[in-house]
């Protein structure tokens, strides 16, 4: 838990600021103008036990943009993340082995807010706003009705949800310990629970 930032209203969500891999901590370089100084007050509680690197101009990008599955890095082209971003992640996490892809995105403020990873080989989608065949991976859909329900949040075999009752029986269905928490002033504003976090192991 960190403190208000009274001058970055927005800082609630931790997510966009970096993306945090086994291997490297990526800065970002979010894509308002206005939350761009967030970069360097979460720097100090980002981890130290792996290098960083940091998107450049004219590169921008959310957090809440970037899904990570397994060695597979998809980055949502979105208002808030553009190709340039998507080039300077391949070039940092392709050293470690990862594949980046760029994935068109209209119908949602960030990627993650119409998919999310359950494990490495599943992923829970809104299929109204994206084609699962994008990640190569099985999936399970939201359920009708619940556009907001493809984010999610996974700490081991436990996925953490917020939004929609049919869908969480979904991945409780699929065998994981499904719990929900409640953020819905947050989710005015269409956050979910991977933009108020950022997880990492140390290593």
């Amino acid at each position: 838990m960190l403190p208000a930032l009274a001058d970055f209203p927005d800082s609630c969500f931790v997510e966009d600021t970096a993306v945090i891999l086994p291997e490297v901590v990526i800065r970002t370089r979010p894509g308002a103008l206005s939350r761009q100084g967030e970069v360097a007050r979460i720097a100090p509680h980002l981890p130290t036990d792996r290098p960083h690197v940091t998107i450049a101009a004219l590169g921008t990008l959310d957090g809440g943009d970037v899904l990570v599955v397994g060695r597979d890095i998809f980055i949502g082209r979105t208002l808030r993340s553009n190709a340039a971003a998507v080039a300077q992640v391949a070039e940092a996490a392709g050293r470690h082995g990862y594949r980046v892809t760029g994935v068109p995105l209209a119908g949602a403020l960030h990627l993650k807010t119409a998919a999310s990873a359950l494990a490495d080989d599943l992923v829970l989608v809104n299929t109204d706003w994206l084609d699962p065949a994008i990640f190569g991976r099985r999936h399970i859909a939201a359920a009708p009705g619940e556009p907001f329900a493809a984010n999610s949040l996974t700490i081991g075999n436990t996925v953490f949800h917020a939004m929609g009752e049919a869908t969480l029986a979904r991945i409780a269905a699929a065998g994981f310990d499904a719990r929900c928490l409640d953020i819905s002033e947050f989710a005015k504003a269409e956050a979910g629970l991977t933009c108020l976090s950022l997880v990492f192991q140390a290593v």
